[in-house]
């Protein structure tokens, strides 16, 4: 009787042993699919958040290089600027030489 009843104990001590590993191998299962699914839902945002600044930085090589552009064609325009009145003064210059030997001529011819 006594053979019995710890043959009894030991199927029951087995059995509850059996649930709880059940139990536990299904709650890792689930933390693992939830951990997967985590893990994959964090790839898809670095994913995206990649692409946005890929973008961004694209956007970036574009506004410099229109900048670099600008600064250029501004550089162009103030050195002809520099030129146009470099070219103002030289010819005010001639004229102003011009205009006092004319009215040296004047004075010349007006004194004969």
């Amino acid at each position: 009787a006594s053979m019995q009843a710890t043959e009894k104990a030991l199927k029951e001590a087995t059995s509850k042993l059996e649930a709880d590993l059940s139990e536990v191998r299904s709650q890792v299962l689930t933390e693992a699919k939830q951990s997967t699914d985590a893990a994959a839902s964090l790839r898809t945002q670095l994913e995206e958040a990649r692409k946005a600044l890929t973008e961004k930085s694209a956007g970036l090589e574009t506004s410099q290089k229109e900048l670099s552009s600008a600064q250029s064609s501004m550089q162009a325009a103030e050195k002809r600027a520099v030129e146009a009145d470099n070219q103002m003064k030289e010819r005010t210059s001639k004229l102003s030489t011009s205009l006092e030997k004319s009215q040296q001529e004047l004075a010349s011819a007006q004194a004969s």
